[in-house]
């Protein structure tokens, strides 16, 4: 294992690890305050405290997608995962925690099964992705509103 500090330019201080012929794992602090983490494949990074970033998105182009299925019933399915707010274990020996909020991943596995990855005792869910299925449910909702709207009116009208 070779460790290192170096200065790679006027701008950024590096500590590297290489690991593994052929991989180079490191972690690059900037001057202006920014990090840099590069990682192997497959590896998880934890962060202990809030992470703020501006200009994030998400690819989601309809060049970048195929087999496009709507999501449907989206109500009932929402009804099987539940919020909490819970202290979450963090670290590579779970010794710490941080309070935060959110949904389980096992019962997101349950009905939308494509937005949760990883095996049981590490599972992740892709909360970008529940963004749809929320828009499809106020959908829902908008048009059950509307229905009784009309119903009411068709009521009050009599």
């Amino acid at each position: 294992q070779d460790t290192s500090i170096y200065f790679s330019d006027a701008d950024h201080v590096s500590i590297g690890a290489i690991l593994y012929k052929h991989s180079n794992n490191q972690m690059r602090f900037n001057v202006d305050g920014g990090l840099c983490i590069q990682l192997n494949p497959n590896k998880t990074v934890y962060f202990q405290n809030t992470i703020y970033a501006s200009g994030f998105s998400t690819s989601s182009d309809l060049t970048h997608k195929s087999n496009l299925v709507p999501f449907t019933n989206t109500l009932d399915k929402l009804k099987g995962v539940n919020g909490y707010t819970f202290d979450m274990k963090v670290g590579e020996f779970k010794d710490m925690t941080t309070s935060s909020a959110g949904i389980i991943a096992q019962d997101v596995e349950k009905v939308f099964p494509k937005l949760v990855e990883g095996e049981d005792g590490e599972k992740t869910v892709q909360y970008n992705g529940l963004v749809g299925v929320l828009i499809e449910a106020v959908k829902e909702l908008t048009t059950k509103v509307e229905t009784l709207e009309t119903k009411v009116a068709t009521l009050e009208a009599a």
